[in-house]
């Protein structure tokens, strides 16, 4: 008894041993395309919205700037979304430009949507 079961713990060990085969790793993901629109919008001297729909995807993002005239509803996320950036009056009398930029993960080409108000 004792002989058929050294056996048959043996033949349970060599088959699970001979299954096994090299792991690869983790499976990357294929980035999906990334983009933005409007890829520019001219808002008003009493300010304003600007409507911005981020084609995403699969991937992740970062919003950022460093112009304090304009406020972004959402600076991260993941996929298709919309953002609402809002544009405070001008008050000072002359023309300004700012730049919103979208940072995709997976390093995609980030997307750079210019602002402008007269």
């Amino acid at each position: 008894m004792k002989k058929i079961l050294y056996v048959f713990s043996l033949a349970l060990f060599i088959g699970l041993f001979a299954s096994c085969t090299e792991d690869d790793g983790a499976v990357n993901p294929t980035p999906s395309a990334f983009s933005a629109t409007p890829t520019s919008a001219n808002v008003e001297v009493a300010g304003g919205t600007v409507e911005i729909v981020i084609n995403g995807g699969n991937l992740g993002w970062k919003i950022d700037t460093s112009d304090t005239w304009f406020e972004i509803s959402k600076q991260y996320g993941s996929g298709d979304a919309t953002v609402i950036l809002t544009v405070e009056a001008n008050t000072t009398e002359s023309p300004r430009n700012g730049i919103v930029t979208l940072h995709p993960t997976f390093g995609q080409e980030p997307v750079s949507i210019a602002i402008t108000q007269d």
